[in-house]
């Protein structure tokens, strides 16, 4: 049956190239026209295009499938239809077919695979191949949606920024007013038109650069302060614009390692736990122990109020030593010496504040354990050690009881070894006095912890009656035997 080459467009307009067989070309016509295809050309395959390698098949020889499969599917007026594809594996084949020519394959195989591997293959399905298509479509899917909240959060945090920096510097212009030269404030207020036209567009890089041009813009009202001896103004203009400069620059991410992990910690709970209707036991496992981590990283916001005042304290005391520096006349390193003697005043009531917050923190916490609360940690902690020694010698009675038989088995027996008196005297531990001791010492001791594990755990009576009767019988024991 000849084979015809054919390019054509489907419902989404998406050009396709690809070959059929078909008994004429009217058939490979009407073949194409009820898989719903525009047919834009269609010819028959000449014995050179058999022979023409693949490479001079297309443009790009890199991305030329490397096999060719056949398959059988049904198209969607229900004709079942068999036909051959191009495309490096089978699931690369089932793919195109699926989706670009929207048939329901039934089966696909290799060209040159056998009658019994196509018998097999028919028999087998395309079961797995849905499987992996749909995992790969709900892949898609949520890489999609997760990169659209990602442009959304971009665009809500930049848009506040923007918002934050407009309303400043509207602030900073009252304040400046009378001292900014008309010029500049007409370059200033165009600025600010453009970030106000611009500050929803989506080109988030642009709207950055544009807002830190306003900034500098205003930046340089620094050099008309100085020259009009605004010490004071000059100083809070230059730490002001600063601060800006670095709010605009923030990318929202931790700035330590406990912000770093407390984020990690919180973007785990969203996705393993808001979100699910039933939480796996492995998961609830691991969340009890993440928020134990959560709450020994997690910083108060009073503490990281006072932390934000010291840290703002360090930067100005830094910049006005940088003005003392650069000033050369004596009565502006004077001013700027006492702004600076001012701000270490201010950083040192901040420190002593802080360290009163925390102290104070820490006594709120021990108040609010009660003796309710103590008497539950201490008496789940006797459970647990209870629980642990009952498992240990229960399995160190295990190991000598075993021991025991083993040994005893091997020295009775005659398995042509030779004579027992010659076998290691580790075989022959039974006999010892030590041994016996041991063994009566840890059965009893498994005896009283699994009675009170088991049968009195809530009883705290059973407690005074067990221990001492257990402690008793094992003196009783060493002293009689």
């Amino acid at each position: 049956m000849p084979i015809f080459k054919y390019t054509v467009t489907n419902k989404e307009s998406k050009k396709l190239v690809g070959s059929i067989e078909a008994s004429d070309e009217k058939a490979a016509r009407t073949e194409l026209n009820n898989l719903g295809f525009s047919i834009l050309e269609l010819k028959e395959a000449g014995p050179e295009d058999a022979e023409k390698p693949q490479s001079q098949k297309t443009l790009d020889p890199a991305k030329a499938p490397k096999k060719k499969f056949e398959f059988e599917a049904i198209n969607p007026q229900g004709q079942k239809i068999v036909g051959t594809i191009a495309a490096d594996d089978d699931f690369s084949g089932f793919k195109r077919l699926t989706k670009e020519y929207e048939l329901t394959v039934t089966s696909i195989w290799d060209k040159d695979a056998t009658e019994e591997e196509k018998t097999r293959i028919k028999a087998r399905g395309v079961t797995q191949l849905q499987k992996m298509l749909e995992s790969e479509t709900e892949t898609k899917k949520i890489k999609e949606t997760r990169s659209s909240q990602e442009q959304r959060k971009k665009e809500l945090f930049t848009k506040t920024k923007i918002e934050f920096i407009l309303k400043q510097v509207n602030e900073t212009l009252q304040e400046y007013g009378n001292d900014i030269p008309l010029d500049a404030r007409k370059n200033i207020d165009k600025r600010i038109d453009k970030l106000l036209r611009i500050k929803h567009s989506t080109n988030f890089e642009y709207i950055t650069q544009t807002a830190e041009e306003l900034l500098k813009e205003i930046q340089k009202q620094e050099i008309v302060l100085k020259k009009k001896g605004y010490l004071e103004k000059r100083a809070k203009l230059i730490l002001k614009v600063k601060g800006l400069l670095g709010r605009l620059h923030d990318t929202g991410k931790p700035k330590s390692i406990s912000e770093d992990i407390v984020q990690n910690i919180q973007s785990w709970q969203q996705k393993n736990i808001s979100k699910a209707t039933r939480v796996p036991l492995q998961i609830r496992l691991a969340n009890s122990f993440l928020l134990k981590v959560r709450k020994f990283f997690e910083t108060s916001p009073e503490v990281q109020l006072l932390k934000g005042q010291i840290k703002t304290c360090n930067i100005q005391i830094l910049e006005y030593i940088k003005l003392y520096l650069r000033e050369p006349t004596p009565q502006y390193k004077e001013k700027t010496l006492t702004a600076i003697k001012a701000i270490w005043e201010r950083r040192k009531n901040a420190k002593k504040e802080l360290k009163e917050v925390k102290q104070r923190i820490k006594l709120e916490k021990e108040k609010n354990l009660s003796l309710k609360d103590k008497e539950k940690l201490r008496h789940d902690f006797l459970e647990r050690i209870t629980e642990e020694i009952t498992e240990f010698t229960g399995w160190l009675l295990a190991f000598y009881l075993v021991y025991y038989f083993v040994s005893l088995y091997v020295t009775s027996k005659n398995f042509g070894l030779g004579d027992p008196s010659s076998f290691p005297k580790s075989l022959d531990f039974y006999h010892t006095q030590i041994f016996k001791y041991v063994l009566v010492i840890v059965f009893l001791l498994h005896l009283g912890f699994t009675i009170k594990y088991n049968f009195f755990r809530k009883i705290k009576v059973a407690s005074i009656v067990i221990f001492p009767s257990t402690a008793f019988l094992i003196i009783f024991v060493l002293v009689n035997f």
